[in-house]
C-alpha cells in the first residue's frame, strides 16, 4: 500500500486499522520457544526508536530467542545511567552519551545504529518575528533534558552562531517530550527543541527557526556494556542487532507495517498524521540504515559537536567507541 493510500484512513481508524494489519500478518505474534528476557532504556518515547518498536511488534526479537521491554526515561543521561546501574541490558540512545561515557573512562559500546540521522528541529510561534539564532538572545530555549540529544544539537547550535548558551540564551530542560510540548503550547519557553511526533504537535503552531533533520548524526544507537561484547551475552546481543536490522528494512520496504508499528506505539495520533510522519521519517530523510551500520560521518558528526560545545577534551576514534563485530 502507497503512503497515499494511507492518507484515507481517518481518525476512526487507529485500532481497527491495527487489528487489520495483525490479521493480515504485518506484526508477528511471538513465537513459542524459550526467550530471553531483556530490557532497553529509550531517552523518550519517540520515532527516532521506531526499528526498535518495528523488531518488536513484527516478531523479530521474538524469532531470535529475545523478550524486549522498553523503558522511556528522561532523556539521553538517565537512559545512560540506567545502562551502567544495571537496571537495563541496552540503551537506545544518541551516540553522544556512548562517547561521553567513554571520555570518563566508563566501559560501553555502541554495536548498532538505529537512527542515523537527526530527527530535531527548533521550533519558534508561527507569529514570532525571531529569524536567526542571535534574534532569542536572552529568550528561554526547552529541551528535554541537560545533557540530552536536543540540549547538544541545540547548544552547537548557539554557539556556531557565536552566541555563548550559558549566558545568551536561557535552554530549560523540561524533563520528557511531552512536558517540552506542553510548555511550548503555553508559551512558557519562546523556542523548543524536539523530535517526531513531539515535533509535529509543536509544528501545528510553530515554525522552524532550525531544522536539522537531514543531518548525518548518530541520534540512535544500540548501546551495551563492554562486558556483555562475548560470551553468551555477546550471542543475545548479535540477535538484538540482526533484529534490528531486519525491522529497519522492514520499514523501509513496507509501508503497511510501518503504519500499524506507529499506530501501536502513537495510538493517540491520528492515522494520517502518522503515516506523514513515517513517510518523512524512513523515506524523506532516511533517518534509519537498513543493515543497523554506523556510518563514520554520522559518528564523526557526534564526536564534532561534543568538542564544539566541550563536553569532550579530546577526539574519540571510531573504533574505541564502535564495536563491528556483530554487523554483517
Amino acid at each position: 500500500m502507497t503512503t497515499q493510500g494511507l492518507f484515507l484512513f481517518g481518525k476512526t481508524a487507529h485500532h481497527a486499522f491495527a487489528l487489520l494489519a495483525l490479521l493480515c500478518g504485518s506484526l508477528v505474534p511471538l513465537t513459542a520457544h524459550a526467550q530471553t528476557a531483556m530490557k532497553t532504556s529509550e531517552a523518550n518515547h519517540y520515532f527516532g526508536n521506531l526499528p526498535t518498536y518495528a523488531a518488536i511488534e513484527g516478531g523479530y526479537f521474538a524469532r531470535r530467542g529475545i523478550t524486549l521491554s522498553v523503558v522511556t526515561m528522561k532523556g539521553g543521561p538517565a537512559g545512560a545511567s540506567a545502562l551502567l546501574s544495571r537496571d537495563v541490558d541496552v540503551f537506545s540512545g544518541s551516540a553522544d552519551q556512548a562517547v561521553k561515557m567513554r571520555s570518563k573512562g566508563q566501559d560501553v559500546r555502541i554495536i548498532g545504529s538505529i537512527s542515523q540521522r537527526q530527527q530535531y528541529a527548533i521550533v519558534i510561534p508561527a507569529d514570532a518575528p525571531y529569524k536567526t539564532a542571535q534574534d532569542l538572545k536572552g529568550l528561554t530555549i526547552g529541551v528535554t533534558a541537560v545533557g540530552s540529544a536536543t540540549d547538544v544539537g541545540t547548544r552547537a547550535w548557539i554557539l556556531a552562531a557565536g552566541m555563548d548558551p550559558e549566558r545568551d540564551v536561557r535552554i530549560l530542560g523540561l524533563g520528557s517530550a511531552s512536558t517540552v510540548v506542553v510548555a511550548f503550547q503555553h508559551k512558557q519557553v519562546q523556542a523548543a527543541t524536539a523530535s517526531p511526533p513531539s515535533l509535529t504537535k509543536m509544528l501545528e503552531t510553530g515554525k522552524p527557526i532550525m531544522d536539522f533533520r537531514d543531518k548525518p548524526y548518530q541520534e540512535q544507537s544500540i548501546v551495551i556494556r563492554g562486558e556483555d561484547l562475548t560470551g553468551a551475552r555477546g550471542e543475545v546481543m548479535r540477535n538484538y542487532v540482526a533484529a534490528i536490522a531486519e525491522a529497519q528494512t522492514r520499514l523501509f520496504n513496507d509501508d503497511a507495517f510501518a503504519l500499524a508499528v506507529c499506530l501501536a506505539h502513537f495510538p493517540e495520533m491520528p492515522a494520517e498524521m502518522l503515516a506523514r510522519i513515517a513517510h518523512e521519517t524512513i523515506h524523506d530523510h532516511m533517518a534509519y540504515p537498513l543493515d543497523a551500520h554506523v556510518s563514520p560521518d554520522s559518528y564523526d558528526n557526534v564526536v564534532a559537536t561534543l568538542l564544539q560545545i566541550k563536553a569532550i577534551t579530546k577526539p574519540l576514534p571510531y573504533d574505541d567507541v564502535v564495536d563491528t563485530r556483530f554487523l554483517n
